[in-house]
């Protein structure tokens, strides 16, 4: 089982990179083998509506989005992983969204595919944000069940973590690592909850 795990938080080691990390040990421990990928780190430009994709189903831009394409549509697991930002993903996990337009096209325009996905492909998506109140999460989590749409992956679990205003408040929360520990270990093949039964 293969997984790619985006981080789409600028801030390296904070609330959502906290939860993500359990989820991608939990997968780990499950037997899937887990890429991360820190979205903050790559060059992706935000799409610019020039349609090239409409014709061919591949994007025009040349930078770093080009090597996750391959990803994106070929892994059979997706962790995405983003803070809540005005009501919505961060801008690192916005633009790369944005960029799935083609990948959208590929699935509605096209013919047949560029590249062959596999079936029952599933993802979680972890949010997290500092006011407390599950509404916040509306915005961002009706991108991402659009993302996972136009990519063929089933959204199964939404962790979503209000009230997470210091950057330690994961840490500091033992139920919120044991869920994402085990949202990982489903996704990554291991049944129904792990032997460990909690966060590594």
């Amino acid at each position: 089982m293969r997984v790619l795990a985006l981080s789409g938080s600028p801030r390296q080691g904070g609330n959502t990179e906290t939860l993500l990390a359990q989820a991608i040990a939990g997968a780990r421990q499950a037997g899937a083998k887990v890429e991360p990928v820190r979205l903050a780190e790559l060059c992706i430009a935000p799409c610019q509506e020039c349609n090239t994709c409409h014709q061919t189903g591949e994007c025009q831009l040349a930078d770093d989005m080009q090597a996750l394409y391959p990803k994106l549509r070929g892994y059979e697991r997706l962790m995405l992983a983003s803070p809540v930002f005005f009501g919505g993903l961060s801008a690192q996990a916005k633009a790369m969204v944005d960029r799935c337009q083609a990948c959208w096209v590929e699935k509605y325009r096209l013919p047949g595919y560029l590249v062959p996905r596999p079936q029952d492909r599933q993802g979680i998506f972890i949010s997290t944000c500092g006011y407390d109140r599950l509404s916040m999460f509306d915005g961002a989590l009706a991108t991402v069940r659009a993302l996972f749409c136009a990519l063929d992956v089933a959204l199964v679990e939404a962790l979503l973590h209000p009230g997470m205003d210091s950057p330690q408040a994961a840490a500091q929360r033992p139920a919120a690592l044991a869920q994402a520990y085990q949202a990982g270990w489903r996704l990554g093949g291991g049944g129904a909850s792990s032997p460990q039964g909690e966060a590594a």
